[in-house]
């Protein structure tokens, strides 16, 4: 039988393959969310795509979008906590009840596109190993996907930063300089553990277990491992120890944080902690960041935000980069997310894709696995509110609802703002589970609508015209082209006048029709480009770069 070339056309999913989420065969590119073996020109089925995880993007794209453009256009002060998300920082004063739900909405975003990479690192590399990709070859894809991440950045966040900092910035990073270094280590990693590591466990728990007396050399002994005892050991042991590395990582917040999370007694308000960041320089809402950035902006101060001693020091920068906020302009570098701080994501979502092409040989429902992470993320969330445990925001919390309360009670159980807070700069336990249970509540929706809803809406689901599919299926242009879309609206307001800026200079539209309008505008603008560049890219030849976005 004749098969044809693998390359970065290839589907990566067959029409009874796993995944969750049932599958379409629109011809759509392949993403790194799906599997498939070599294809035949003699096959008789057709490749399909699956649509849950690009249902997800898509609705990750709509709040990414939400929470920009809040920003941009000055809808509400930025932040659950009105000062602040950050670790070790005190709260005094909530947002209000709808722009706190918003924000808090818009949380889920960052952890599901790590947990979504993580999950097409274990995807492609498993598709691409059945190819007959050569070690080499998966490491060139990896590094070229990671060279386009770091363009789109630059020509997107790195354009409306300049734009308002006045400076070129060398590391412009609002996630996805954190997320393509968090890819390239985590795919690098995992393509030679595919290769090498795993292989060879599989040998030698064979060998010690009297299964196989075949050298090691001798690639159709180890093939013949693939159902037994000593691979399935092999394979839960590895995949128990990614979700142990995913902890590890994900407690690196706590420890590398200020004060390990805690509010000592002795600090004041919340305005009058923090830290150098915010002191002595004017704030800048960077329409990039769905964060608020402290920068030293102004003409008469060159002074940088974080600390000199952070600045001028090389590995001090180095270890601040890693795992801090890092705002050292004469250095060019304004970091938000630390690619350590967002690196458990990425792991825990290997385990997943893991787990889901396990699930194929076993008939397990993607469902089932997605409705009982998103059950486990749950319930690990409300302990940390009942335990007072894997939080960064200990004793910080001050505002009128702890106030209130008796002395020694549990702040979390103050009012449901106070159960909700959770720290995103870093992410702490809190926030991990929370914003993972609700991307796996929407996964296992998505499975249900897709497996056992009305035919309509499956046919719905399934439009690669329909507005999620076409934002979940080009998340980098959308992320890209989005930006450069929002500053034309906020010109436009400006320009016109329906948005006014307040005393230091930002728009600020509040969150009336002006807002919905300009909203509405960037969302109806990217879904029709999006469509397009969907079908333009289908135009392409296999190795095309416009492939990687």
């Amino acid at each position: 039988m004749s098969t044809t070339r693998a390359d970065e056309r290839t589907p990566l999913l067959d029409d009874d393959g796993g995944g969750g989420g049932g599958g379409r065969s629109n011809g759509e590119p392949s993403q790194e969310t799906t599997l498939s073996t070599l294809p035949s020109p003699s096959a008789s089925k057709s490749t399909t795509r699956q649509v849950a995880p690009d249902l997800l993007r898509g609705v990750l794209m709509i709040l990414m979008a939400l929470d920009h453009t809040s920003v941009s256009l000055g809808a509400y002060p930025h932040g659950t906590g009105t000062h602040s998300e950050e670790a070790s920082v005190p709260v005094t004063q909530w947002s209000a009840p709808l722009p706190f739900a918003m924000r808090s909405s818009t949380h889920m975003v960052a952890p599901g596109f790590s947990l979504l990479m993580g999950m097409g690192i274990a995807y492609f590399i498993e598709s691409r190993s059945r190819q007959g990709w050569t070690v080499t070859r998966q490491l060139r894809h990896i590094a070229v996907r990671t060279l386009a991440i770091l363009l789109v950045n630059y020509a997107s966040v790195g354009v409306s930063m300049a734009t308002w900092t006045g400076k070129f910035l060398v590391v412009p990073n609002i996630i996805l300089v954190a997320l393509a270094l968090d890819y390239l280590f985590v795919g690098v990693l995992y393509v030679l553990h595919v290769a090498y590591v795993e292989p060879w466990l599989k040998r030698t728990f064979s060998r010690r277990q009297g299964r196989c007396e075949a050298d090691e050399d001798d690639e159709s002994a180890v093939a013949s491992l693939g159902e037994g005892s000593s691979s399935t050991l092999v394979t839960v042991a590895v995949d128990a120890f990614l979700v142990l590395l995913a902890g590890v990582t994900l407690s690196a917040n706590i420890l590398t944080s200020a004060h390990h999370g805690v509010c000592p007694a002795t600090q004041g308000h919340a305005h009058d902690h923090i830290s150098a960041a915010t002191s002595d320089a004017p704030t800048i809402w960077l329409l990039a960041g769905g964060h608020t950035f402290q920068a030293a902006a102004a003409a008469s101060s060159s002074r940088p935000s974080s600390p000199p001693e952070v600045c001028q020091h090389p590995g001090k920068l180095l270890y601040n980069f890693l795992f801090q906020q890092v705002t050292c302009l004469d250095q060019g570098i304004l970091s938000g997310f630390p690619p350590v701080g967002w690196l458990s994501f990425v792991i825990f979502g290997v385990a997943y894709g893991r787990w889901l092409l396990a699930s194929r040989k076993r008939n397990i429902s993607a469902q089932s696995i997605n409705a009982s992470l998103a059950v486990v993320f749950a319930l690990l969330f409300v302990s940390t509110r009942l335990g007072q445990w894997g939080n960064t925001s200990t004793h910080c919390l001050s505002t009128p609802d702890q106030l209130a309360q008796k002395a020694g009670s549990n702040p979390y159980l103050a009012s449901w703002r106070s159960f909700a807070y959770i720290v995103k700069y870093p992410p702490d336990a809190a926030f991990a589970f929370a914003t993972l249970a609700g991307n796996f509540i929407l996964l296992a929706l998505f499975d249900v609508a897709l497996s056992t809803g009305p035919s309509l809406i499956k046919k719905s689901l399934q439009n690669p015209s329909n507005i999620l599919l076409a934002y979940g299926v080009q998340p980098l242009f959308f992320y890209g082209a989005h930006f450069w879309v929002l500053m034309t609206v906020q010109a436009i307001l400006l320009y016109s006048g329906l948005a006014k800026r307040n005393a230091e200079g930002r728009p600020e539209v509040g969150l009336g029709w002006v807002f919905l309008a300009g909203y509405a505008t960037v969302l109806g603008v990217m879904w029709p480009l999006c469509v397009a560049f969907g079908r333009f890219k289908r135009r392409q030849g296999g190795d095309s770069v416009w492939k990687f976005l």
